[in-house]
């Protein structure tokens, strides 16, 4: 059982190891919760505990990394060998899991699509290495976005690396191909998101809605179809492609909330055209800074050939 180990420190005189869980490693209630319920998953001084347990300073306390065999710890997907080929792995280490991942494949098993999903080939890459956990998104991707994703290979690593989400030490960045050209250039789009009542299955700009920010900078046009990086500082269902349409420049192949083609580019490409290509975050255990990015996709590339490139290299706005 691999574990997680902290040594209390002065501030931690008289308490016990449920604030050291909590507050100074940072865990969360479900995290500590789930480890309770297993034998050994919860030590203090290598003995083990309950999070009622008194800490003096010097002490150590521990908690298991793996998945424990508790209800709820893990979601069961069924793992299955790719039939695209190989996963691409952007990065990888025990703990954590970025994947490239392709337009049109689906996230995980769902009604309408209960195999042949990322999700699917995750579990079978990881059952390959000897890795035995459930799955576990940090973040998600529509099934038409393109790009970067990450799992977690336990229910602790996911849990901490969601509570990173929003915040300086996860950042995600993307690029989107427009119609239109946005003016200004550069800037920040701050507009309300909302589930319509009319379409449940669609969200737009509504003064009653829930916060969303979104960031901006155009890396160029042509004929009236621009590129543009993008860097998101929440995290709302389709916010992209609401903010772009909101400012009147909708995402190339959009049908939902796209508008008229701009010279034709929107028949050049059958999904909303954007891309994943960046993101940066903390890892939950060793606390190093792990950035990553994944090249254009071919698709993208050729509806602006002269801006768009494989290996280009883009700044976060």
């Amino acid at each position: 059982m691999r574990m997680l180990r902290y040594i209390a420190g002065p501030d931690c005189e008289g308490q016990d190891v449920n604030y050291v869980l909590r507050t100074c490693m940072g865990l969360s209630h479900a995290s500590v919760r789930r480890a309770k319920f297993v034998q050994g998953a919860l030590t203090l001084d290598g003995e083990p505990c309950w999070t009622v347990a008194k800490v003096s300073p010097g002490q150590e306390v521990a908690i298991a990394i793996d998945d424990q065999d508790v209800e709820g710890a893990a979601p069961s997907v069924a793992p299955q060998e790719p039939v695209c080929g190989l996963l691409q792995i952007a990065y990888e280490d025990d703990d954590l899991l970025m994947v490239n991942k392709p337009a049109g494949l689906v996230m995980y098993p769902g009604p309408g699509h209960p195999e042949g999903t990322l999700g699917n080939y995750v579990m079978h890459h990881l059952a390959s290495r000897g890795i035995s956990c459930g799955l576990h998104p940090v973040q998600r991707l529509d099934q038409g976005t393109s790009g970067l994703v990450v799992f977690a290979t336990s229910s602790l690593a996911k849990d901490m690396l969601q509570r990173q989400l929003h915040t300086q030490r996860f950042q995600r960045g993307y690029v989107a191909v427009c119609e239109g050209v946005p003016s200004p250039a550069e800037g920040v789009i701050d507009a309300p998101w909302a589930q319509l009542s009319s379409h449940p299955n669609t969200f737009g700009v509504s003064a009653e809605g829930k916060p969303a920010v979104t960031h901006y900078r155009t890396l160029g046009s042509q004929d009236g179809v621009s590129a543009v990086a993008l860097r998101l500082e929440t995290g709302r269902t389709h916010q992209i492609r609401i903010h772009m349409a909101h400012i009147g420049c909708p995402l190339v192949g959009d049908a939902t909330y796209g508008c008229a083609d701009s010279a034709g580019a929107k028949s050049a490409i059958d999904r909303p055209a954007l891309h994943s290509f960046h993101i940066s975050l903390r890892h939950p255990f060793t606390g190093e800074d792990i950035s990553v990015q994944a090249p254009i996709p071919p698709d993208m590339q050729a509806l602006l050939p002269e801006i768009l490139s494989g290996d280009m290299q883009v700044v976060l706005p």
